[in-house]
């Protein structure tokens, strides 16, 4: 099978990117399906996993990145409710050596690794946008679960993946919702539902959240953090979050600052001056009913992918858009047809 691959991270995985098609196929262990990837989409966990020392030695190389998929079923190994031939959203576990920037993929559904069968035509005129859901879209469902309807959530950076379909479910589900993004992109979540922008560009973001408030008349009933690069939206909660409220951290950047942030906002003891409100960092893998709720959302037209597509021998341009930080929804590479 063809397969972009890589031995070494250092530097920047995307710099050791190599296109090859000689690759053995996957082991298919039982209780696996083969599966022809047509699509895939990266997400940020990708190649930040590949990039951390300790962790790139275990995952084994040569190497190939990626966890999001839709593909097609070749060969069930006798797995239950999967026949060759049935078109298939899912997400497979990370630091795994065979990722979805490949050919083929082995999946086991039994093992932390979800998918489901999606029904055909309408599944199939929207596999660019299927493949930006498995993680992105059930870490927006996962992080809204729980606010009532006519609630107020904050979104932490609204035009990436997380964000952009954070905001659409939050719309669905009957809320009031916040977001930061840069100007460039305020017409985007606007769009997408958005009812207050802020620039995180040109205000402070805790000023503009407690200016919100005041206008509003109420505290947010949620913070959904995808960013991760500003502790004191958590230190100044009190002032914008309802004491119920729940503080979401999505993502954050991979650096030493961002771990001891993290560390202070767990140990800090409320006593001396520690944070109020309770924090939940969403780490865990999606499950298949969370996949298959935001699959069916996104067939029904209650949910759209905005992306940004690269084919097949553009990966490494893919991978270094990703890592640029400035995209708008997913990055969505065509793998076959």
């Amino acid at each position: 099978m063809f397969a972009w691959q890589h031995t070494s991270s250092a530097g920047g995985v995307d710099k050791h990117l190599k296109y090859t098609e000689s690759v053995p196929l996957p082991d298919q262990p039982p209780g696996s399906v083969l599966v022809k990837v047509l699509r895939t989409s990266l997400n940020p966990v990708d190649y930040k996993m590949h990039e951390i020392p300790l962790l790139h030695r275990f995952i084994g190389h040569p190497a190939s990145l990626g966890g999001d998929f839709v593909g097609r079923v070749v060969e069930s190994s006798g797995m239950a409710g999967f026949e060759s031939g049935d078109l298939v959203v899912g997400k497979l576990r990370p630091l795994k050596k065979h990722g979805t920037l490949a050919e083929y993929i082995t999946v086991m559904p039994d093992r932390k690794e979800p998918m489901v069968k999606v029904d055909e035509p309408g599944a199939f005129r929207k596999l660019d946008e299927l493949a930006g859901i498995p993680t992105a879209g059930t870490t927006a469902l996962r992080s809204l679960k729980g606010v009532p309807t006519g609630g107020r959530v904050f979104i932490n950076g609204g035009s990436g993946g997380t964000g952009m379909y954070g905001v659409q479910i939050a719309k669905h589900m009957g809320l009031e919702v916040v977001v930061t993004c840069s100007a460039r992109n305020e017409a985007f979540v606007r769009g997408l539902g958005a009812d207050e922008v802020i620039d995180y560009t040109k205000v402070n973001v805790v000023d503009a959240l407690k200016e919100s408030v005041r206008r509003a008349g109420r505290k947010f009933d949620r913070i959904i953090d995808n960013v991760g690069s500003n502790p004191d939206i958590y230190w100044n909660t009190p002032a914008y979050l309802i004491d119920a409220g729940l503080f979401i951290i999505v993502g954050a950047p991979v650096a030493a600052s961002s771990f001891f942030n993290l560390m202070k906002i767990f140990c800090w003891p409320r006593i001396l001056g520690g944070g109020k409100n309770d924090v939940r960092v969403l780490w865990t893998p999606p499950v298949a009913d969370e996949l298959k709720e935001v699959a069916d959302l996104m067939l029904d037209g209650k949910i759209r992918t905005e992306m940004e597509s690269f084919p097949l021998e553009q990966v490494p341009d893919a991978v270094r858009r990703m890592k640029s930080g400035r995209t708008t929804g997913k990055i969505v590479v065509k793998m076959s047809d």
